[in-house]
Formats: C-alpha cells, structure tokens, sequence
C-alpha cells in the first residue's frame, strides 16, 4: 500500500443495534487513520440507524451512512 492510498471499508447492517457501536469504536480505535467507513443499513427495525446517525454526526469526513431508494419489488 502507498503512504496516499486510502482504505474503503464497507459495512452492511441489519438489525445491529447491539454491536454497532463496538464495531465503529474498533474501527475508529485503529492505528491506520488514513481509512472512511461506509456503511449501508438493509431496513434494520431497532435503533441500528439512530447510532450510525450519531457516529456520521461526529465524524462526518470519516463515516458515510448510504441510503438508497427502495426497489421495485418494494413499491408494490
């Protein structure tokens, strides 16, 4: 890797309002700095959203909450 690339890491949750946070604090806890997290919610029901929402607040140029409109499947 070189001294300007920069990770992607890409995350899916579902439902994950137990361990979100502890997954975004490792994240956040590593040594390499040089990273943005991506995170794509699949219609979580509990709170999952609420605390990634939190964390984008905090960390706006590091965490990046993906929304995407619904699929044709779900408009019916």
């Amino acid at each position: 890797m070189h001294s300007t690339d920069k990770i992607a890491i890409l995350m899916a949750t579902y439902n994950g309002e137990k361990y979100i946070c502890q997954q975004i604090d490792s994240i956040l806890s590593q040594t390499c700095k040089d990273w943005e997290l991506y995170i794509h919610d699949d219609g979580s029901t509990d709170n999952t959203i609420a605390a990634v929402e939190n964390y984008v607040e905090k960390y706006p140029d590091k965490i990046c909450l993906l929304y995407t409109s619904p699929s044709p499947r779900d408009r019916q």
